[in-house]
């Protein structure tokens, strides 16, 4: 990782809104719920489709599924398959989940027999990060911790510039091994976080779960990750404010 990526923290303390500022720059799952969000609903929308939409807390967001079908039953169980597999892939990419890989490869350095969704969202960070020159790197998660503590205490943490200085060194998706199913760091005190990926590819795979349902019209927003099927029906675009 570039040290030019991290030079807006060195000689400065933090506040809070720096704090969430630098904290949607990299991708700390920080959300704000909205008020009054619908959480079901289930109508017709003409005389063919029924609008189904259900929302849900999940990946430190909410997330909207939205569909146009002829049978409500029929899309409200695709939605539902939709949100196990969010809730499914959620346990494997989550750093916050104790009993997940990505927390148990942080904890100890490596992990055995990955699941083969995570190692492909990491290959892909990596190539991100190789395309990037540097400036995608899942491994972070060190900084992103200092200026987690430095917010939780109040304290002037980032001007301690040898400490962070040792954290960069740790900042380096080239320092990560894969040898097939099995993953380690080149150093200890790594770690990674899929903050900046793995909402993404989540929505994809929920997509793909209402395509095998046969769903042909849907909209999944995910705090601001959004992906589509089709249109709306009788085609009538989507409109995304």
């Amino acid at each position: 990782m570039h040290r030019e990526s991290y030079k807006f923290i060195e000689h400065a303390s933090i506040k809070r809104r720096d704090f969430l500022k630098i904290s949607g720059m990299f991708g700390l799952g920080l959300a704000t719920f909205p008020v009054g969000i619908p959480l079901a609903e289930a109508v017709k929308f003409d005389k063919n489709l029924y609008k189904v939409s259900r929302s849900r807390t999940g990946m430190g967001t909410i997330v909207s599924i939205t569909t146009f079908s002829p049978s409500k039953d029929h899309a409200e169980e695709s939605i539902a398959l939709a949100f196990e597999e969010i809730e499914r892939l959620t346990k494997i990419m989550s750093r916050f989940d104790s009993d997940s890989p990505v927390a148990l490869l942080n904890r100890d350095g490596f992990c055995n027999k990955v699941p083969p969704e995570l190692s492909f969202v990491i290959k892909k960070s990596l190539q991100y990060h190789q395309i990037s020159n540097g400036f995608f790197d899942i491994t972070v998660k060190p900084v992103l911790d200092l200026l987690a503590q430095s917010f939780k205490d109040q304290k002037k943490l980032l001007r301690d510039n040898k400490k962070i200085a040792e954290l960069l060194k740790l900042v380096n998706a080239e320092l990560i091994s894969l040898h097939g199913n099995d993953m380690s760091f080149k150093k200890d005190g790594m770690g990674i976080t899929l903050d900046g990926i793995a909402k993404g590819f989540i929505v994809d795979k929920a997509i793909e779960t209402l395509m095998k349902q046969g769903i042909k019209h849907a909209l999944i927003n995910a705090g601001g990750d959004i992906r589509t099927i089709g249109d709306k029906g009788n085609n009538r675009p989507w409109k995304i404010a």
